[in-house]
């Protein structure tokens, strides 16, 4: 994909990606490794890990409206963005995991209706 490796988004609309991980994807031309929107396009990335993208995880048009919800991404900046490895458990072997020592363990949105096991909810797909 030459403009959004992971997800791309175009024209005027709304998207929320949710407890998602996206990670491993690459794109050239300049667009996001993860996630690429565009044209007055609005998203909100919640509760998601966007992490081992080749160039920025995330490229956003200077029109466009990006919400970035208690969510873990690499080289992006903005309010509600956390830093940090996820660490994930093998991701050569495609195990997306979350380690115990992971920042993204038991620190989505506090309003996120908890994990199967009743502790706080995780960030992206796999729950701990």
């Amino acid at each position: 994909v030459t403009d959004g490796g992971g997800l791309s988004f175009w024209n005027d609309g709304k998207t929320v990606v949710t407890h998602c991980t996206i990670t491993g994807n690459t794109t050239g031309d300049g667009g996001g490794g993860a996630i690429s929107h565009w044209e007055q396009h609005r998203l909100e990335l919640l509760n998601s890990i966007a992490w081992g993208n080749t160039a920025p995880d995330l490229l956003q048009k200077a029109d466009d409206e990006l919400k970035a919800r208690v969510s873990l991404a690499h080289g992006v900046a903005g309010p509600g963005v956390k830093h940090g490895d996820p660490l994930f458990v093998d991701a050569e072997a495609a195990d997306y995991s979350l380690q115990s020592g992971s920042p993204a363990r038991d620190s989505a949105d506090p309003d996120s209706p908890p994990d199967p096991d009743r502790s706080p909810a995780d960030m992206g797909r796999r729950q701990f």
